[in-house]
């Protein structure tokens, strides 16, 4: 009967790594430990009952049930390969195998990983349920694409409760209202309903090292992992490989295998990629299993193999400075192990990267120079500048700065740049030398730049260009000596180079958009409505450190024009009644909408420029609560600080839809509900207001 000191390596294992000069010993290089501890075959590599308690009955343990078949099976196969000469193994290679399956299915490196491995992967979840980003992210409620389960549910929800039919709504509409909402109220719920449920997996994670125990114990008995294993290996090519020097090391996982170039222990890649296994039999001897066409490796680097794929020991048959060196090697590679497998198991869970901060990004300190210039230069003019050599100077200076921008972004939206004494001269010669019959329309005190600078646009063959007019005082601060001065000429003709960025991305969308049929023409069509408050955000991100105005400055017009269209609504909509006149209705919805919004991200993008972590000021706040839009605004903060710091790696105008449902959210405060037609080929209107639904 097996005692109650268990071997988890057997010692007829061991006993290939004894010490010569002490035979009934071997080294053991513990991780934790400072240095090798010589140690009895005896109680090397064991634990007491670490398999089995004795049976006060005296039936048979599972210990008793290993020691019986390794005394008769696998010790005596041991022996053979240790004494059989080098080469290709002779005859069948099955019983072989079957002991190497077994003694690395039996070792406590089993238990251990796995406990490991299940142990992290519980406590990141467990962190995740402790993190609401982390959750809303898993849920999709942060995409709007949501986990198929929770999407599953909603639109079960919905037809049980005969929503569509009570609200006139569809129930795509519907669905897409529960979704905003779920993400703006997330936070609320995760805090009143999840808060039980990270000590639930805590308590599942104590219990994980009993159960991965049960788990080994359960594989040995009923050898179902032996034979599964067994069948994978047989497809391999075995030999005996002898080495003279340097000594082999035994690793507490037994085994080791190679799969893709990347060792591990042997129990865990699958077959389809393993390239190499291999068995330390002795110090100068290994058994090993190879593919088709591959060629063992080197001893030196099967040692630093063998070590880094051990948990917590290796076995050695002497002590030796190289080997003492490498013991803080332990773990390195089965730790790697895990944390790749734990990245592909909770990839959808833990993945921070989806919205990566590319390396480079625009800030207000953008570099004036350029490694290129254009080919074909910027088309400048100017009026009211005291020189030509004072105006060649100056489109030198601005053409570094576009240069240096188009490096990053795309600029092929730029039509040219006028630097005039006079906006509104400027304005007015522009929209001559264009043959744009419209009135001028000058920067007043309220616009971005005091009324330096304006944007205006020139259509070319159906597409939109930008041409910025802006006061020439900017362009000859891009010749100051004076860093600050300087950085503000490049910040306010920055802002109008994000705005052709941005118009290239959108024109290319909207020439798509004439015909909205389906979802993503739905998208498209709101972003013509509202999408390009972005670009106002983006301004405020770059120029708001030379622009002293505070969020301050632009608070009371937001709240006022939030304040204004909640007034108007409510006659917009009885006017209807009587007129008739859903067109105009929608029209002046959107057009307030888009002001709001506008606003908004002015405000949002003053306290970003400053901190984009720092909280909404409490009076804005309060006011934001009593509206029911507090959280509607900081998901608006966080979906335009993800856009902004992705900028340049827009790749396709889908990565603004995002934006879309802050457009479609303030409309719903209004009363508007705008919906695919359901028999398509148009925009469906929905309104607050006794009349039916409308088409628009």
């Amino acid at each position: 009967m097996a005692g109650k000191n268990q071997h988890y390596i057997p010692r007829f294992v061991l006993k290939g790594f004894r010490d010569p000069d002490r035979p009934s010993h071997v080294w053991r290089y513990v991780r934790s430990a400072r240095q090798p501890i010589q140690t009895s075959i005896r109680s090397a590599a064991s634990e007491d009952w670490f398999y089995s308690e004795s049976d006060p009955t005296g039936a048979p343990t599972l210990d008793d049930q290993i020691t019986s078949a390794e005394n008769a099976l696998y010790a005596p196969r041991i022996q053979e390969l240790r004494a059989l000469p080098a080469g290709p193994l002779p005859g069948s290679s099955e019983p072989y195998l079957r002991a190497l399956v077994h003694l690395f299915l039996r070792a406590k490196h089993v238990r251990d990983f796995t406990g490991g491995a299940f142990g992290q992967m519980l406590g990141s979840i467990q962190s995740v349920t402790n993190d609401p980003a982390y959750l809303r992210h898993w849920l999709g409620v942060d995409t709007g694409a949501l986990h198929f389960d929770l999407d599953r549910q909603i639109r079960e929800t919905i037809q049980a409760s005969r929503l569509p039919q009570i609200l006139n709504l569809g129930e795509d509409t519907l669905v897409r209202m529960l979704t905003y909402l779920a993400r703006e109220k997330f936070d609320e719920y995760a805090k009143t309903h999840l808060i039980s449920l990270s000590p639930e997996i805590g308590k599942v994670a104590k219990a994980i090292p009993d159960l991965a125990a049960k788990a080994q114990k359960k594989a040995l008995a009923d050898n179902q992992a032996e034979r599964a294993r067994l069948k994978e290996l047989t497809k391999l090519s075995w030999m005996l490989v002898d080495f003279s020097e340097p000594s082999l090391v035994l690793p507490d996982c037994v085994a080791i295998a190679r799969a893709g170039g990347t060792w591990s222990s042997a129990l865990l890649p699958h077959s389809s990629d393993v390239e190499e296994v291999v068995f330390p039999l002795t110090p100068l001897r290994v058994l090993i299993g190879l593919t088709n066409g591959v060629e063992p490796t080197d001893v030196q680097e099967l040692n630093q193999a063998a070590i880094g794929c051990s948990q917590d020991f290796f076995i050695a048959e002497k002590r030796c400075d190289e080997l003492d060196k490498a013991r803080v090697r332990i773990g390195c590679i089965i730790e790697s192990n895990t944390d790749a497998m734990l990245r592909r198991a909770l990839d959808d869970v833990l993945d921070d990267d989806k919205h990566g901060r590319p390396e480079t990004r625009l800030r207000s300190s953008i570099e004036t120079h350029a490694p290129e210039p254009f080919a074909d230069g910027t088309n400048f003019k100017f009026l009211g500048v005291d020189s030509e050599e004072t105006a060649r100077r100056i489109a030198r200076a601005a053409q570094d700065v576009i240069n240096g921008f188009g490096a990053v972004y795309p600029l092929r939206r730029l039509h040219g740049v006028t630097y005039a004494q006079n906006i509104s001269e400027g304005l007015a010669a522009f929209l001559e030398e264009t043959e744009q019959d419209r009135p001028v329309h000058p920067p007043s005190d309220n616009d971005l730049y005091h009324g330096v600078s304006r944007t205006e646009f020139v259509q070319i063959d159906r597409k939109f260009y930008i041409h910025p007019v802006i006061q020439v005082d900017l362009g000859h601060a891009l010749l100051a000596e004076d860093q600050e001065i300087r950085q503000l000429g490049i910040s306010v003709l920055c802002s109008s180079l994000a705005d052709a960025a941005l118009e290239e991305l959108f024109d290319a969308r909207q020439s798509a958009i004439e015909n909205f049929h389906d979802r993503d023409d739905f998208n498209g069509a709101l972003a013509r409505h509202g999408g390009l408050y972005f670009s106002t955000y983006w301004s405020q991100r770059l120029i708001g450190g030379f622009d002293h105005r505070e969020w301050r400055y632009f608070a009371d017009p937001l709240t006022g024009l939030i304040d204004g269209a909640l007034a108007i609504t409510p006659s917009a909509l009885q006017a209807y009644e009587v007129d008739n006149d859903l067109d105009r209705v929608f029209g002046n919805a959107c057009e307030m909408a888009q002001s709001i919004l506008e606003m908004a991200a002015r405000v949002a993008g003053r306290l970003d420029c400053a901190d984009p972590s720092i909280d909404v000021p409490p009076e804005l706040n309060l006011y934001l609560e009593n509206l029911g839009l507090k959280d509607w605004f900081r998901l608006l903060r966080e979906d335009l600080q993800v856009l902004f710091d992705k900028a340049p790696n827009w790749d396709r105008m889908s990565d603004f839809d995002c934006l879309n449902r802050h457009f479609e959210r303030v409309l719903w405060v209004l009363g508007i509900v705008p919906e695919n037609h359901p028999e398509g080929g148009g925009l469906w209107v929905k309104i607050r207001s006794s009349k039916s639904s409308a088409e628009g």
